[in-house]
Order: C-alpha cells, then sequence, then structure tokens
C-alpha cells in the first residue's frame, strides 16, 4: 500500500514538472482580437465577422472639459459579401436598446436594417453606396497611410486637442472606448464651420476600419457618436 502511494506521488510529481516544461509562454503570442472575437478586420477579412457599435452622447468637443455618455445603444455591423476589395455590411441596432423605448428616436431609421458598401482602394478605405447608420458625411476617403510629416495630435475624451489641423492626421496618443488602438488616424469633414452645419469626425485603422465616428453641433459643440467595442 505504501509502495503504492509512493508511486502515485512520484507520477503526480512527475506531471507537474512536465506540464511546467511544455506550458506555452503567453507572451510568445500575438493577441489577435479579429481572430480571437470575429471582429471584422480588413487586413484579413471573411464573410461572417461582426463588430459592435456602442452609441454615446459627446459633450464639449475638443475641449479638455469633454465627456461622453454611453445611451445603452448597441450597433451590429456584420459583413456579409465579399468580392476583391468590395464589402458589403449589414448593420442593425439590437433589441433592448435605449432608443427603442423613447417617443423621439435620437437614431434615424432605428428599426430599419440598413445595408452599406465599402472598398478599399489603394489603400484607403471608402463608403461607395448604401446608407450607414455611422455618422459620415462628405469624406471621400480614408488613407490607412500617412506620409511621416502629416500633422499630429492626441485625442481629449472625445475630440482631439487641436481640432483646426487640415485633416486627415495622425492620434499620438488616446484610447476609445477603454482600448488604446496602434497607428489611428482621424479624419474630418467640416471640423472648422462652427459657423453653421455640423461637424464629423472619423477616427480609423487599418485593421478594424472605423473606431469612433461623431457628428458634432456648430451651435453647442455637442454631439452624438459611435464607439467600436473590442472583445465581448
Amino acid at each position: 500500500m505504501i509502495s503504492t502511494m509512493k508511486y502515485l506521488i512520484y507520477l503526480l510529481f512527475g506531471l507537474i514538472a512536465f506540464a511546467s516544461c511544455t506550458t506555452a509562454d503567453e507572451s510568445d503570442f500575438e493577441f489577435d482580437l479579429s481572430t480571437v472575437y470575429n471582429q471584422i478586420n480588413f487586413e484579413k477579412p471573411s464573410v461572417g465577422q461582426v463588430s459592435t457599435y456602442i452609441h454615446f452622447e459627446g459633450y464639449d468637443f475638443g475641449s479638455s472639459n469633454s465627456a461622453i455618455d454611453y445611451t445603452e445603444d448597441t450597433l451590429l455591423v456584420s459583413l456579409i459579401a465579399k468580392s476583391g476589395n468590395n464589402f458589403t455590411f449589414q448593420e442593425r441596432i439590437t433589441n433592448g436598446s435605449a432608443v427603442y423605448g423613447i417617443s423621439t428616436p435620437y437614431i434615424e431609421g432605428h428599426d430599419m436594417l440598413k445595408t452599406s458598401e465599402w472598398q478599399v482602394l489603394n489603400d484607403t478605405l471608402r463608403l461607395t453606396g448604401g446608407s450607414t447608420f455611422l455618422y459620415w458625411k462628405e469624406i471621400e476617403g480614408l488613407p490607412f497611410e500617412l506620409s511621416e510629416d502629416a500633422n499630429t495630435s492626441s485625442l481629449r475624451t472625445w475630440g482631439p486637442t487641436n481640432s483646426t489641423q487640415n485633416p486627415p492626421f495622425k492620434i499620438a496618443s488616446g484610447n476609445i472606448n477603454g482600448f488604446a488602438y496602434k497607428d489611428i488616424i482621424a479624419a474630418y469633414a467640416s471640423l472648422t464651420i462652427i459657423i453653421d452645419g455640423d461637424g464629423f469626425e472619423t477616427i480609423y485603422n487599418s485593421p478594424f476600419g472605423i473606431v469612433r465616428t461623431s457628428q458634432i453641433s456648430s451651435q453647442t459643440f455637442n454631439g452624438v457618436g459611435w464607439d467600436l467595442k473590442l472583445g465581448k
């Protein structure tokens, strides 16, 4: 009986030692959110990928006092077709989103599916047709790479530290919805008008496309937007 117990103890120690020698070092792996959570990834596109966006209300755009409040609305964007560098997305706001419980919708067409057509041409992302819930206007394309001498800014809670730069420009630091993206770029449409009409902001990068999009009132510097949610 004692010899049997000794054998089991030796076997246990042997298994532990073997496991410790063969356990992979997690630092050797590159954590790819697109493969882990099936996010839309323009570098590795695949039909069936889905990205989740969270709606917010923004205040004091570009100010050091800027703030955002999430409205509990969720937008799902699904890649439903791909042909070469052309992509078709279907968009829908999920059931249970806050916009469904109010009498005056603050998201246009919130009860409908929308379909949008996009293209990556010459390393530039373009909206080529259809309609989208994302706030988008007058931006011809979003180049994934900028020249080395392109202007650089940092993000405040909502908006850049310098909103008068010519678009697009690089984002040196800042995070969106709690995630610090690598190599993100900002593009703006009519951002500096602030006389009449609204401004539009789009922040994006190469793997995930749009990571934040906003519409800003020229009168109040408040507005609304969507933030990409990475992970579950």
